[in-house]
């Protein structure tokens, strides 16, 4: 059962704000995506926030060739949606997301089979994980984001498991195939859930969840013109991370688009002085030592955006820390996501703030 267009239309806009909501998604990462006939789906568009999307801004893309026609850009993943649509007839709606639990789960690089006593039920529909997310959650290997190697490896990974309808992206994300919105949404949720319980059993610590940025664990310190906003944040995962008081690899694709393969490890004395003396534009984040991070960027949404991954790639690296083996981005690849999103992205946010 495809949607007609206006029906994906108000879905998938939907859709963008519960996610937004609901914290499986942060400013524009992700995307979202709905099928309107055989041959082709509707997809939100590249860079675009999602708490203002109209119907206009949405993009109709083709499932075989993944082409599309007018002014506005479709997400620079659709070739991942139109992947999944090949795959299963059967699938009208698809979520990616990089939600926190499941991305910090990605980056040991390993399938799940998550165990009825461990998956607990969806409260909406009492029905038990399994059946939302299939028998086994996989994980495709990594590839670059919104490249063609991404792409076919999430297809291989989708055809390898012809019962699953959640998959985890290497140190990227997730994706969620659901017959319809209502069961996508629904395994997006319990996806996070399992991954959670999961999370902490191989961890062995109860870590609380994850602060909001705009919450207590974070302020701003200090702005200048000339540096832009400085934020320091005391995130439980953070904290935690920065009392090893060393070096930190990019674990996620995320912090990597944003500050490049490693995050410095600095003196609590000399926290602010080394991090603003440190700054050569951009986005920067420093972990420092047993209190916590300082992040900068040139405005405080941007800052801020930089503090959540942050604490997401220190969820992951944690588990590093704790004995299991954990796949950083590598540093080429750090490098590169970097690089695109220096160029890429701050052009796309500069015309959007114009």
């Amino acid at each position: 059962m495809s949607y007609s267009l206006q029906e994906a239309g108000e879905l998938v806009i939907r859709a963008g704000k519960e996610l937004l909501a609901s914290g499986l998604i942060a400013r524009t990462w992700g995307n979202i995506s709905a099928r309107i006939s055989d041959s082709q789906f509707l997809i939100t568009p590249s860079g675009m926030a999602y708490d203002n999307l109209r119907p206009e801004d949405l993009v109709v893309v083709g499932i075989q060739d993944g082409s599309w026609e007018g002014s506005v850009k479709p997400s620079s993943e659709k070739g991942v949606h139109a992947a999944a649509y090949r795959q299963r007839p059967d699938v009208n709606f698809v979520l990616h997301t990089h939600q926190d639990y499941a991305t910090a789960l990605s980056v040991l690089g390993r399938d799940f089979v998550f165990r009825i006593s461990e998956a607990g039920y969806e409260p909406e529909g009492r029905r038990r994980a399994s059946d939302l997310l299939g028998p086994v959650v996989p994980t495709a290997a990594y590839a670059l984001s919104s490249t063609k190697k991404l792409t076919g490896n999430l297809e291989e990974c989708i055809w390898r498991y012809p019962s699953s309808r959640a998959f985890l992206m290497r140190n990227h994300g997730t994706l969620i195939l659901g017959r319809d919105f209502d069961e996508a949404f629904a395994a997006a949720r319990v996806l996070e859930s399992v991954c959670r319980k999961k999370y902490i059993s191989l961890t062995g610590e109860d870590y609380p969840e994850r602060a909001q940025t705009d919450g207590d664990h974070t302020h701003v310190i200090r702005e200048r013109e000339e540096a832009g906003c400085f934020i320091e944040t005391n995130d439980p995962f953070i904290v935690k991370m920065s009392s090893y008081g060393e070096t930190m690899r990019a674990y996620v694709d995320d912090l990597a688009q944003m500050t490049g393969a490693v995050i410095e490890c600095l003196s609590s004395q000399t926290a602010f002085e080394e991090a603003a003396g440190k700054l050569n534009g951009g986005c920067r984040a420093f972990l420092v030592k047993g209190r916590g991070a300082v992040c900068a960027a040139r405005s405080e949404d941007d800052a801020l955006a930089l503090a959540s991954v942050l604490a997401k790639g220190c969820q992951a690296a944690l588990l590093n820390r704790t004995g299991n083996r954990a796949y950083p981005v590598g540093r080429l690849h750090a490098a590169l996501e970097h690089l695109v999103y220096t160029k890429k992205y701050s052009k796309i946010k500069d015309r959007q703030d114009d």
